[in-house]
């Protein structure tokens, strides 16, 4: 299995041609994406299908993963993900389980079906990766109705059970929930 390295990464994200990867340093967002990468090597993943990326604006934490990306707001040449499909509006169109579902930033664009889009999640994976703001106030342009997620708010939506990982960042609280 082989995941993206971070030259990989700063050379992709730097000739994608979307506003997206500089809005932030991606020195910061390299961070949660090793993060996420030393997860999955952890889970002895064999293949690439068995992974499915959501909002990936074109760049793979696993290159060959499934992705599930929607119509509109970011777009990029080439963009051609396994599922065109917004992840508010459950139940997905997956056609199968998979071992891991990632998720890096995207949550907070979700509301207000992020609670949906959660267990739409569990239902078709055995672990989630993600990274979301915690701050209620968190409104970028042309997507105003986007929010952060509190802990609390996870919590609930998974009976009370911690994820495996939870670590607050600098660009948002990083999670791992383990469903097996």
């Amino acid at each position: 299995m082989i995941y993206i390295t971070k030259l990989q990464f700063t050379k992709k994200a730097s000739e994608i041609d979307s506003k997206h990867w500089a809005t932030q340093p991606l020195d910061s967002r390299w961070m949660y994406h090793k993060k996420a990468i030393e997860i999955l090597k952890s889970l002895n993943i064999t293949t690439p299908d068995e992974i499915l990326e959501i909002g990936t604006v074109g760049v793979q934490i696993a290159p060959g993963s499934h992705t599930l990306d929607r119509d509109g707001y970011w777009e990029y040449t080439g963009k051609n993900p396994t599922y065109l499909h917004d992840a508010r509006i459950t139940p997905w169109p997956t056609k199968k389980k998979y071992e891991a579902i990632i998720a890096l930033r995207v949550f907070q664009y979700l509301a207000p079906n992020q609670k949906e889009a959660f267990l739409e999640c569990k239902r078709n994976c055995k672990h989630l990766i993600l990274i979301t703001p915690t701050t209620k106030s968190y409104k970028p342009k042309g997507l105003e109705g986007s929010k952060g997620i509190m802990y609390e708010e996870f919590l609930e939506w998974n009976n009370n059970i911690h994820p495996k990982i939870y670590e607050p960042t600098s660009m948002g609280d990083f999670y791992h929930w383990d469903f097996t």
